[in-house]
């Protein structure tokens, strides 16, 4: 609600910006033109900005994204956050996606709960305070080897709360 928003605001000092590029998967940009990809290495770029960290595969959809495992590795999305992490230590950072199937979604590698089996649009989050020290990126795992989720959007932004739902598509 609005009043929640502008007292976090305020909290905060800024608006709950998504610093993350190509968050949309609704109609992300797609420059390499991928429709579906079986990465054979890990940290291949896919779509713009979001690496397959594992091997395994990704496939563009109308209005969204599925990414599956083949068997070998358990198959991760993830970003890299571009500005230095110590420019965020001492703060909560929190991470949001819409997704279906199954994962779990992490920051700098701190994962939260396990999301099993989710069969509608599911906003999941996990929020942490970050160090200064290790790699500033967001991704979303599948639960194993085999496993598979869909991601609809996502946001990574100060404070602990998502507002991921209130953003209108890009």
């Amino acid at each position: 609600d609005i009043a929640t928003h502008m007292a976090d605001n305020t909290a905060h000092g800024l608006p709950h910006k998504n610093l993350l590029h190509n968050w949309d998967f609704r109609n992300p940009v797609n420059q390499r033109g991928l429709t579906s990809t079986a990465t054979s290495f890990t940290n291949a770029y896919t779509i713009d900005r979001w690496k397959m960290v594992n091997i395994g595969t990704i496939a563009v959809n109308s209005g969204y994204i599925t990414v599956a495992g083949t068997g070998s590795h358990v198959p991760s999305l993830r970003q890299v956050v571009e500005t230095a992490r110590v420019h965020f230590a001492g703060k909560e950072v929190t991470f949001s996606a819409y997704v279906k199937g199954s994962c779990r979604v992490g920051v700098g590698g701190s994962y939260g709960e396990n999301y099993v089996n989710l069969t509608s649009w599911t906003l999941v989050k996990r929020t942490v305070t970050l160090t200064a020290e290790g790699d500033f990126y967001v991704d979303i795992s599948a639960l194993d080897v085999n496993g598979s989720f869909d991601v609809l959007c996502a946001k990574l932004e100060l404070g602990d709360t998502s507002t991921l739902a209130n953003d209108p598509p890009a």
